[in-house]
């Protein structure tokens, strides 16, 4: 059974919105800056602004080692960044409540010396409908000699844009927990990854446990998370090394990486579902996992580990991975993890502390070009690479799915209710709301009256005409309204009571 999370409440607190989201990967921040004024300390800006990637140094005021994401607008222009210890404004200054992301004991090691260690362990996703919110998706990394290098909790943070001032409001909330109570009752996880919903406005998250088949995702939509069930399915992945997992450009398969093999999956967009596992065994097992990636189309895969890069054709009966670059050309750097950039590239992390970021172009085509030192880097760089999903991935054209009017490029437009007339008065209010609605242009309009923790108070489906409800119980304080139909569509608003 589906499971409504907490953090609901918060699209009812602003109305609808444009979000466009053709840029929002454009700046990637990076660099150690653990002793300021020394050579090759620092930090470094990469913006892909004209589709080329541009270095520059920069004073980000923190040190980047293997949590790293970033958010910009649709225009390119950075907006926050975080490290996995703290979030930070495009100033480089620390945002309000922004600080002691993911608590336990590796933060206490790590932050903020080094910056957190959680591969692939944080992504930003501007609300749907809504960049009032940036939530900021986390995952906390634990370690013991008895279970190693482990991944979990999974986090939600939040933060508010509103009355112009940017703010976390709710920092380190478990989304997922881990459990350590046995053998057969533990659960640990591995680096989380997120796709867009096929209706072009939501998001899909998907975390796999450690250590087995199983899957947990969740639905952000604007009317809050949703955890879905737990799918079971395909190879129980048991290697000795955590890798990562990505979706493909499409967003129509899956895959997720350990040192001694691949996982692919079909992906429903409409529905969250996964089909069709097949596995992939690496021909060689390499330490520290690595990453995953598609082919535009979907057809072909690569994977890399510490000194190769393999790709494999899954239009074959049997998919098997074959070496594409080899140990001599990848010598003196050990591979970590790759993300494709704005331009098609793929760039590389090294375990090494470097001045390069190491890159792979045309990596699908007949002649595909390694540059171990394919992006040279004002200062030093280790293990860090942001995280990002497909920001222009949009609708799934002709799906069951696609209902609202969302056409890849086209930036994505929450369906509200702009232009009809609802009135909710008087505000301030005291014994009882007023509900006015001049026509029904709308079918079965719901009344919901919500607390400042998200909880509905209040309840009543609308008419023609006015509507009133009492609101003698209510105690004074802030509330937020909101008015939906039967096809989701909504308006919103905050009333305060004052006295009755």
């Amino acid at each position: 059974m589906m499971k409504k999370l907490y953090f609901a409440f918060l699209v009812l607190l602003v109305g609808s919105a444009v979000l466009s989201a053709q840029k929002q990967d454009n700046v990637w921040p990076g660099g150690l800056n653990e002793y300021p004024g020394t050579p090759q300390n620092g930090n470094y800006l990469i913006r892909f602004d004209n589709g080329v990637p541009v270095v520059t140094p920069a004073n980000l005021n923190a040190n980047f080692e293997s949590t790293v994401t970033a958010l910009s607008d649709s225009a390119g222009q950075l907006l926050y960044y975080t490290n996995g210890c703290s979030i930070y404004n495009a100033l480089g200054d620390t945002m309000k409540n922004g600080t002691g992301l993911n608590p336990g004991v590796i933060f206490d090691k790590t932050c903020p010396n080094t910056g957190y260690i959680s591969p692939n362990g944080a992504l930003f996703i501007p609300q749907p409908g809504n960049d009032t919110y940036i939530y900021l998706f986390h995952m906390g990394v634990d370690y013991s000699a008895d279970r190693k290098f482990t991944y979990g909790p999974f986090y939600i943070t939040i933060i508010s844009k509103l009355g112009g001032s940017t703010k976390v409001i709710y920092k380190n909330e478990k989304l997922l927990d881990v459990n350590y109570a046995g053998i057969s009752n533990t659960r640990t996880f591995e680096p989380f990854t997120v796709v867009r919903h096929g209706n072009g406005r939501d998001w899909w998250i998907v975390i796999p446990e450690y250590n087995w088949n199983r899957y947990r995702t969740f639905l952000v939509s604007p009317a809050g998370f949703f955890e879905k069930p737990v799918q079971t399915l395909g190879t129980k992945m048991r290697c000795k090394r955590i890798g990562s997992s990505v979706f493909s450009p499409d967003g129509s398969k899956y895959a997720r990486q350990q040192n001694c093999g691949v996982t692919v999956m079909d992906f429903n967009r409409c529905t969250g579902k996964f089909s069709n596992p097949v596995w992939l065994p690496r021909p060689h097992e390499t330490f520290g996992g690595g990453s995953v990636a598609f082919s535009d189309d979907g057809t072909q895969i690569l994977t890399d580990g510490q000194l190769c890069i393999l790709k494999a054709d899954l239009t074959q009966a049997v998919p098997v991975f074959d070496t594409l670059i080899a140990t001599d050309q990848i010598a003196r750097t050990s591979l970590h993890h790759f993300q494709r950039g704005p331009d098609g590239k793929l760039y590389f992390s090294s375990l090494q502390t470097v001045d390069y970021m190491p890159t792979l172009e045309d990596g699908f085509g007949a002649a595909p070009i390694f540059k171990r030192e394919g992006l040279a880097l004002p200062v030093n760089s280790v293990r860090s690479l942001p995280h990002f999903p497909n920001y222009r991935l949009y609708d799934f054209p002709n799906s069951p799915c696609d209902t609202l009017g969302i056409n890849t490029p086209v930036a994505t437009n929450e369906l509200g209710f702009n232009g009809m007339d609802i009135q909710v008065l008087p505000n301030p209010f005291g014994q009882q709301i007023n509900i006015n609605l001049r026509e029904m242009q709308i079918k079965s309009p719901l009344f919901r009256l919500y607390d400042q923790v998200g909880r509905a108070v209040l309840e009543q489906t609308l008419t023609v005409g006015q509507n009133t409800i009492e609101t003698t119980m209510l105690p004074n304080g802030i509330y937020f309204w909101q008015v939906r139909d039967e096809n989701g569509r909504f308006k919103t608003g905050k009333l305060i009571k004052t006295g009755g």
